[in-house]
Parts: structure tokens; sequence; C-alpha cells
């Protein structure tokens, strides 16, 4: 649980350091396109004068002449434009103000270049004529002229980077806080639904930012203890209930079956009154021990058990009940497990081999060979019960190893074999950390493998 909730905040906080450095990126992506759209367009946006100049016109003798677009781009733009020649004389014009000089000195040509012309803002371009000054409405754009001395650039240039550091150490430090704050809020609901999904019992504090969630989860917890308390309390109930006028029934059927002075026919109900009652003692007993082991109500009692004589004491167990001569029960074991001893519950692993050789009885009624063999792997001491019967399809194998509950009559909707007997092989395997696993047996019949952990065997 614990790593399922690094990960789940582990990916969260790369998610969200992922979505700040694309923020960031795309930032100063635009930033910079902005800067390169500005430079490359800003000129041409005031005037257009690469257009312009393109429709400037010189012959032989250095007569220049405009043509009608560039005179039209001029009244559009409100604006003006003159030709200086090297020494400053306008030699070509088109509606420069009357009041503005026609000869410029180079101070002058400098000063108007920087800044204005008679307040007039201007455009220069150089040509092979000379110096065209295009003459902008008044008060249309901004003339400012910056410079930096090198030492002021690299300070610039430095803090830019020293900027871009912080900017992404703060990023990472506001992820990091951010993560931290949700994962507080948000790791005892994480805890609390695994613990649900496992039927623990949940108090989660009420305070805090999704105090009304946790509450929330605290009420369905006490629901779900109230109804399984109920189901237990109905379980315990209807089996002492039913357990007293069982042992009246089955003692009466028991004397009915050995007087000899019955009829025969009368003698062979009795019998298999006895017989069915057997069962249905087996059935409750089966039904509290699963709801102890369900609530971790029954204590194991663990003591060193020999892995071959539990398998003799539960094979002695069907053949001095009379065994049905259609079913055949042998045992195999490996030389070594003589020598070796199991920790665990002795009456418990017992009930485990007893309901998978009764399942194997109960679902082959015409028969078959039953084989319960123990042995070791390197890490799991293994008990398998082999039979020859009529086996399972492919579709309930994969109900039974995904661990189907199996509740209700002796067969399911998808005749699957199942009830307390199976459900309770899962919960005493489980109970001494091991696991259960089925199998189709070659050529017919069906392999349950239980296997128990090594840490569980000892010399």
């Amino acid at each position: 649980m614990n790593t399922t909730i690094k990960q789940f905040f582990r990916k969260y906080l790369y998610s969200n350091i992922l979505v700040l450095l694309i923020f960031l990126i795309a930032n100063l992506i635009f930033f910079f396109s902005i800067i390169l759209i500005i430079k490359n367009t800003s000129e041409e946006e005031v005037f257009p004068i690469t257009e312009f100049v393109d429709n400037i016109n010189v012959d032989k003798k250095q007569k220049i002449t405009v043509n009608s677009k560039s005179t039209n781009i001029l009244k559009e733009k409100n604006s003006w434009a003159m030709i200086l020649d090297d020494s400053g004389t306008v030699i070509w014009e088109e509606y420069m103000p009357e009041n503005l000089p026609r000869s410029y000195t180079s101070s002058d040509i400098a000063r108007f270049s920087r800044w204005y012309l008679e307040d007039f803002p201007v455009l220069i371009q150089t040509l092979p004529s000379g110096l065209l000054v295009i003459g902008l409405p008044k008060q249309s754009i901004g003339k400012y002229n910056y410079f930096l001395d090198t030492n002021t650039m690299k300070i610039l240039i430095y803090s830019v980077g020293i900027f871009i550091v912080m900017n992404f150490l703060l990023m990472f430090t506001l992820s990091g806080w951010n993560t931290r704050k949700i994962e507080k809020a948000i790791k005892p609901i994480l805890t609390g639904i695994n613990s649900l999904s496992k039927g623990q019992y949940v108090l989660l504090p009420k305070k805090g930012e999704l105090g009304t969630i946790n509450e929330e989860l605290n009420t369905a917890s006490q629901y779900i203890g109230k109804k399984e308390e109920a189901r237990k309390d109905w379980i315990s109930g209807i089996s002492h209930d039913i357990r007293t006028p069982l042992t009246i029934m089955l003692g009466y059927a028991g004397e009915i079956e050995k007087n000899s002075n019955l009829p025969t026919e009368t003698r062979a109900k009795a019998e298999i009154i006895c017989i069915q009652g057997d069962k249905l003692r087996k059935l409750i007993s089966d039904l509290n021990l699963t709801s102890k082991l369900e609530y971790s109500m029954q204590p194991l009692n663990i003591k060193k058990i020999n892995p071959v004589e539990l398998i003799r004491l539960v094979i002695s167990d069907f053949l001095n009940n009379d065994i049905n001569m259609k079913h055949k029960i042998n045992m195999v074991v490996e030389n070594n497990l003589n020598e070796l001893s199991i920790q665990g519950d002795l009456t418990l692993l017992s009930r485990m081999l007893n309901n998978l050789v009764q399942n194997s009885i109960d679902h082959n009624p015409n028969g078959c060979n039953i084989v319960v063999k123990a042995s070791t792997t390197k890490n799991y001491l293994q008990y398998i019960v082999t039979d020859d019967g009529i086996g399972l399809s492919e579709k309930q194998l994969n109900m039974l190893n995904t661990g189907l509950t199996f509740e209700g009559k002796s067969k399911s909707n998808d005749g699957i074999p199942h009830g307390i007997g199976l459900k309770l092989v899962k919960q005493i395997t489980h109970a001494h950390k091991g696991d259960v696993s089925y199998k189709n047996n070659v050529p017919n019949g069906l392999v349950v493998t239980v296997s128990l952990p090594i840490k569980h065997v000892q010399d």
C-alpha cells in the first residue's frame, strides 16, 4: 500500500513539474517570438519602406522618379519623403513640408537619424542615389536610442541566466510543497480505502481540507462493520439453533438404523438420514469456521506437525468412515519428508486436506482415483490432491484461480463446483501464509496444489 501511495504522488509530482516546464518553455518561446516578430515587422507596419524603395527609379542622368504607387503610399500614411545627396542637399522630395530646410549638414543628418527632424519622426534608408528620408506624422511613433557597454551586457546575460535558474528552483520548490500538501490530505483517504477493501475498520481524522471525505469513509466503515457483525451473529445464531435439533435427529436415526427388529427398508432410510445429517453437521462446522477465519476470530494453534502423518490422518478418517468403493485414495510422499516437520495448526490443515479429498468425492459420483501427495520445492512445501474424475473447464479453472467466493448451491450458474469447503481451503491456506491453485489433470481430472512457504518448514 505504501508503495502504491508513493507511486501515486511521485507520478503527480512529475506531471506537475512537466506541466510547469511546458508552461515555462511555452512562455519563453512566446516571449522571444514576439520580440522577433516586432523586430522584423515593426518598421514595415509603420511604413512599407521596402515596397516604397522598390518603386524608386534612377535614370542614367541620375534623375530620380517615383511612380504613383509610392505616391499613394505617402498619401495613405500621411507622410512625406526626400532624398539627400552626399553633400546633404535635397535632390528629390514628395509632400515635404515647406518649412523644412532643403540642405543639411552631417551633424544635422546624424541628429535627426537618431531622434526627430523638426518633431517629425523619420525613417532612414541608404540608396545608391543618396539617403532616403521618410517623414512620418508627428507623434505617430516614439524613437529611443539605447546603448550598453560590454560589462553591462554581460551582467544582463548572467542575470537572465540566474533568473531562469531561480525560476526553475522556485518551480520545483512550489511543486514539491504542493505535492506534500496534497499527499498529507489524500494519504489517509487512500489508506482508509485500502483498509476498507481488506475488511478492516477505518477511523480517519475529521480535520483538514478533505475532512468531509474522511468522515464519509468513517461512516462507510461503520456501516460495513455493522453489516458484517450482523452477518456473523446471524451465522452463529443459525448454527447454534440447528445444532440441537440436528443432534436429536441423528440420535433417533442412528437408533433406527441399528435396530435389527425393523424392516430393512426402514433401516436403509435411517442410514440415508444419518449420512445426510453428518453432511449437514459438517457444513455447519465449516460455516462457523470460515466465519471465524474471515473475521480473524480463530486463533491458530501453531505446533510442529509431521507432513506425512497429516496425510495419513486425513486418509484414515475417510477409510474408517467406510468410503464408497468407487473412490480409491492413495498417498505419495517424498522420502525426505519423513524427517521434516511443519509449523501449523493441525486441526485446520487436516480440515483443509479433508475438504479437498471430499470435493473430489462429491463431484465424481461415478467414482475416481484420488492421490494425496506431499513434496518440497526450493521455497515451498506442497500438498497436491489429484483425481482422474471429470475435471473442470478452462473458464471454471480461471474463476477458481482468481479467488472467486464460493457460496450458494452445490454448483453455480456457470457449473462451477463450490461451497463452504473450497472457500475454507483458501482461508486456511492463507492463514498459513500459503497459496492454492487449480489445474486440470492429464488426460482428465483435477489437480489442486496447496503451497506453504518454506519458512514454515523446520528440520
